[in-house]
């Protein structure tokens, strides 16, 4: 109830500062048409034309608007006394305005308390030691490898610690509550990265639960500490649940076992040096052509290495990596593909957009 009426009182100041702004240039338009009028049916001026201009310019130096041109009547000084009051008094009132309002949408921005408008954006809800790393790499994502447009952090911290980040908002409440995620634009959300903060499994499923109830279409990507609960994230309409001990377990005995192994999981999963792991789309002169001709087209041709197809179905996605060279590609198929971090002449998505 509490937040329903701050979010009220927020919506009311917004549309007051918004209107009455309006109404104060609305005013010094009424008043500038009506001195124009005086000015003209007292013969100060020839014509309508020089009236205005002499109006604007003494509104807003507080000079004559001509140097040599005076009021000829007692009307006339009048009339300029009056422009040069309301002058001052109008604009620096159009100007605190503004101000006021530049000045509360940063104070807003701050401290988490914006209503999100975006579309196609990406929330990431929960903030932790990880949080830095993902918000850095999303940023650092060539532009046309994003299916993204904005980054959006929810998290019940104090301030936002990317104000220098233009294209990273921030929205201040738990991740597990319906307001907060409704002020996050969730509705309108591309994709959900879902951080297990305090390794409580239960409040990361709540909020994957809500987020799918408000968004039947967005990507959502759930971190959990127990393996035991994943069946409860696909539940809870979780895409793929992200196991944070298993993977720090398995790469730690892969890269025992076989050297620089985390050395090159690390370069694929970091846009930042080397190669990495992309999803592109198949063109269609090379639907019908086996794995092998497509390995060794895009290898010459692009300077890329197939490693995998993505197989489309009705309601699920699978994904086949080293597949059979004489796998027949069909025309729903994507192939996974190592490459550089640059654009490659077609359409690609981050490796988050698959798993």
């Amino acid at each position: 109830m509490k937040e329903k009426i701050k979010k009220y009182i927020n919506i009311i100041t917004y549309y007051f500062n918004y209107y009455s702004i309006s109404l104060l240039f609305l005013s010094l338009l009424a008043l500038i048409f009506v001195l124009t009028i005086i000015l003209v049916g007292t013969s100060e001026f020839e014509s309508i034309g020089s009236a205005l201009w002499w109006l604007i310019i003494t509104l807003i130096t507080t000079e004559p608007g001509y140097a040599d041109v005076y009021p000829q009547t007692a009307l006339g000084f009048v009339i300029q006394l009056l422009t040069i009051v309301l002058g001052v008094g109008i604009f620096g009132t159009f100007i605190a305005k503004i101000l006021s309002v530049f000045s509360i949408n940063i104070r807003k921005r701050e401290l988490g308390e914006m209503t999100i408008h975006h579309r196609n954006h990406i929330i990431i809800c929960g903030y932790s030691e990880k949080t830095n790393t993902i918000i850095r790499q999303l940023l650092n994502e060539p532009n046309e490898s994003k299916f993204y447009n904005n980054i959006v952090l929810v998290a019940n911290i104090e301030r936002n610690p990317y104000l220098d980040y233009n294209k990273v908002d921030f929205v201040k409440g738990p991740i597990d509550d319906k307001l907060t995620l409704k002020n996050a634009g969730i509705e309108n959300a591309n994709a959900v990265i879902i951080l297990n903060e305090d390794n409580d499994d239960s409040t990361t499923a709540l909020a994957a639960l809500i987020i799918r109830a408000l968004n039947r279409k967005a990507h959502i990507v759930a971190e959990a500490s127990d393996a035991e609960n994943k069946d409860y994230f696909i539940n809870a309409g979780v895409d793929k649940v992200i196991i944070n001990n298993d993977i720090s377990s398995q790469l730690i005995v892969r890269t025992a076992l076989y050297g620089n192994t985390s050395d090159i999981i690390n370069e694929l999963l970091n846009n930042e040096i080397g190669n990495e792991i992309y999803v592109g789309s198949i063109k269609e002169k090379d639907i019908g052509k086996n794995y092998l001709e497509i390995f060794e087209k895009y290898k010459n041709e692009k300077d890329i290495s197939v490693i995998g197809i993505k197989k489309e179905f009705e309601d699920e996605s699978k994904v086949t990596l080293n597949p059979d060279k004489e796998y027949i590609i069909k025309p729903k198929d994507q192939i996974i593909y190592i490459g550089k971090n640059k654009k490659i002449g077609f359409y690609h998505k981050l490796l988050n957009k698959l798993i």
